[in-house]
């Protein structure tokens, strides 16, 4: 099972302008094996394994807790989905996570 915790962006790193762009570029292009994903964590492209079968039945659990106390405008949910913070220079999949629907009015 991978944990994912969100952990302050790396200092002193020189990164030009454009190299976000580029690392998201390159995680875009990575023939990732079945079975897994890839993310942006810090200054690298992790790879890393989906949970296992069982482990939906956890998400599952939480999810009906955690339903009733979504925001309006909000959805919850646990598909795949790749989100991207240029500004801190991430690109998650989280297993689980709750967005305001706005968030999917985009192409990019």
């Amino acid at each position: 099972m991978t944990l994912m915790l969100e952990r302050q962006t790396t200092e002193g790193v020189p990164h030009d302008p454009t190299w976000f762009r580029r690392v998201l570029h390159d995680l875009l292009s990575i023939d990732v094996p079945d079975g897994h994903r890839a993310e942006i964590v810090g200054d690298s492209i992790v790879l890393s394994p989906w949970p296992p079968p069982y482990y939906t039945l956890t998400i599952l659990a939480i999810e009906s807790q955690l339903a009733p106390l979504t925001p309006d405008g909000h959805v919850l949910m646990g598909a795949p989905c790749l989100f991207t913070f240029p500004a801190q220079e991430r690109a998650l999949q989280p297993e689980m996570y709750v967005v305001a629907e706005s968030a999917f009015h985009t192409d990019e």
